[in-house]
């Protein structure tokens, strides 16, 4: 699988993204290579659609889409920054492209605490959640019920298939998670008509680093990335840098930094992506 950049809502990140993705038809598309990281922020959307699904209502709430150009095996895992927080997920298949009025709910996941038990009892469905191989199961309820750990079984995708998902939490509100994909499925993000998708037209950056200097270079593959904001973070998810790329080629000054992996985002609209390079200065 083409790893997404791991998209994490962190704990670490200086990133809030208020309002802009709380709903459907405003989802942050992903991009890139896995893993991606992002931050929940307060409030909720105004179209949650979570009727008829395992979720009664959206707590500090975000949406992500998706778009197969290769089908296989979907997994992903969502890490939260502390164990003890409670990730809720829904995943919708659009019927129709790009349509929130026509997707259909195929994976839902609200295990959590059963209050008033011990904790023993419920742990196993606090903190990292996703779908995994070795399971089969495509919905679990709110509590922890006999047999529910936190994982649904994984998709099985087609080229073409677009996904949107609600993530949630109810008892982690301003808190962060890493979003990592795995599988065999190659994913785009929804960035322009399904139709128009090649797996030689991807939407995408390269990222350049000098051995000895601590200058990166930065080059954009696609002119609608132009005007778009870049930032850059350690492996550990700490704002460092940030520069709006108003060129197909930019340098950037890194020689302050020590060597190590650091991770490069590219945003623009509703398009996040993201790639780790190595720095060696």
């Amino acid at each position: 699988m083409k790893k997404l950049i791991t998209i994490a809502i962190f704990f670490a990140f200086n990133i809030s993204y208020g309002q802009s993705y709380k709903d459907c038809g405003t989802a942050l598309a992903l991009c890139g290579e896995s893993p991606f990281y992002l931050e929940l922020s307060e409030g909720i959307g105004e179209d949650d659609g979570l009727d008829g699904s395992c979720i009664s209502m959206e707590f500090n709430s975000i949406w992500l889409k998706w778009t197969v150009i290769q089908g296989g095996l979907l997994t992903f895992e969502l890490s939260p920054e502390e164990d003890s927080v409670d990730l809720d997920f829904v995943v919708y298949k659009f019927n129709t492209q790009d349509d929130c009025s026509d997707k259909e709910m195929i994976r839902c996941m609200a295990s959590g605490e059963n209050i008033g038990q011990a904790q023993s009892d419920w742990e196993i469905c606090m903190g990292p959640t996703g779908l995994a191989e070795g399971n089969t199961d495509e919905v679990e309820y709110a509590g922890c019920s006999n047999g529910d750990n936190n994982f649904l079984a994984p998709i099985l995708t087609s080229e073409g298939d677009q996904y949107v998902m609600l993530v949630n939490s109810i008892n982690g509100a301003f808190s962060g998670f890493e979003l990592s994909f795995g599988g065999t499925s190659i994913l785009e993000c929804i960035s322009y008509p399904i139709s128009e998708i090649t797996t030689d037209e991807i939407l995408d950056f390269r990222v350049y680093s000098a051995a000895s200097n601590g200058e990166v270079n930065i080059q954009l593959l696609d002119e609608r990335l132009l005007n778009s904001e870049l930032s850059v973070y350690d492996i550990n998810g700490r704002f460092i840098y940030n520069k709006r790329l108003e060129a197909i080629e930019s340098d950037i000054d890194l020689s302050s930094l020590k060597s190590g992996v650091y991770i490069i985002t590219v945003q623009k609209g509703n398009i996040y992506l993201s790639k780790k390079f190595v720095l060696s200065n």
